[in-house]
């Protein structure tokens, strides 16, 4: 599924009425997240792009699976994969990840690098049995 796909799946299904048109996000009563970044270009820091998932998120299959676990709101689970791949696309797209023909699907969507793969924080070295890391409040 492309970004061109995209585009007409988030018309579709309502995304705009929530996030707005554009992704730019949602006005009152329904104030949904923005899900484009503001500032143009590939270079933006993904950190001072406020919170978006698509262009924040280290891995493009979070992005999937937030959409296809997650959305619509109050209508969860009824998008088809090939709807959620569509509306991957879109947004990834939007977000200067991928070009607008770029297809995704099961075996192309692991392969896109996100602009923030290398910039969360290492896991700590703890392992299930452990006692709590130093500082957990309880």
């Amino acid at each position: 599924m492309t970004a061109v796909e995209g585009a007409r799946v988030y018309l579709r299904t309502g995304c705009a009425g929530c996030h707005g048109r554009e992704g730019e996000g949602g006005r009152a009563p329904r104030r949904a997240p923005r899900l484009v970044k503001v500032e143009p270009g590939p270079d933006v820091d993904p950190w001072a792009a406020a919170r978006i998932l698509p262009y924040r998120s280290p891995y493009a299959t979070t992005v999937w699976d937030y959409i296809n676990r997650g959305m619509p709101l109050n209508r969860e689970g009824t998008l088809t994969a090939d709807e959620v791949y569509a509306l991957t696309a879109f947004l990834l797209y939007k977000n200067d990840v991928i070009a607008e023909d770029t297809v995704l699907d099961a075996q192309s969507l692991p392969q896109v690098k996100m602009p923030n793969r290398d910039g969360f924080a290492p896991l700590p070295d703890w392992q299930p049995g452990m006692p709590r890391l130093p500082g957990y409040p309880y």
